[in-house]
């Protein structure tokens, strides 16, 4: 049951149904409260989609601290899904969901503009998976430059080289560069 659970958060992911996202992650953790993969995916979402604004934004980012940390006490300890799988490869896996883990904490303590906070999950999340997500540097920069930190921001995306997120670099090159040049004046 969990399994099916959590393929059809995974569908809701890929469709950007954020709603059904969080319904089939919540069905597939109450199905096995061991489930660290869902944790993770309702982690991410809720610290993705939260605003500003929002009235409930304190709870969906508390919730999401704390499927993430509930995630990262599992993953040490995960048995492997597949017998098959190596052992190397297996650690490498719980690597990157640690990885997966301190992401979604960056991208909530970016939300609660602890951007201190932010930096620091974001470097872990870079160093600790064992298949870095490139777009975590593009978070990581986005981090550098909302704490006043253009040159390290600069610096981060000048190692993000994947064709498919030059948009993202050029906006987050273009928004620390304008802060670079605000604070020469």
């Amino acid at each position: 049951k969990e399994w099916a659970l959590t393929r059809a958060a995974e569908a809701a992911e890929a469709k950007h149904d954020s709603a059904k996202l969080i319904i089939y992650s919540e069905l597939a953790i109450e199905a096995n409260p061991k489930a660290y993969s869902p944790m993770l995916m309702e982690a991410a979402e809720l610290a993705r989609s939260t605003r500003e604004n929002d009235l409930d934004k304190d709870d969906k980012l508390s919730k999401a601290e704390k499927l993430a940390h509930q995630a990262m006490e599992i993953i040490p300890t995960a048995v492997k899904p597949n017998p098959q799988i190596p052992d190397e490869q297996w650690e490498g896996i719980k690597k990157d969901y640690l990885g997966d883990a301190h992401r979604d904490l960056g991208m909530v303590a970016s939300v609660r503009k602890k951007y201190d906070v932010a930096i620091g999950e974001y470097k872990e999340a870079s160093t600790i998976a064992a298949h870095p997500d490139p777009a975590v540097y593009i978070r990581l920069a986005g981090a550098y430059t909302d704490n006043k930190q253009p040159d390290e921001a600069l610096a981060v995306l000048a190692k993000v080289t994947i064709p498919a997120l030059k948009p993202f670099v050029d906006k987050e090159t273009k928004r620390a560069q304008d802060l670079k040049a605000a604070l020469k004046k």
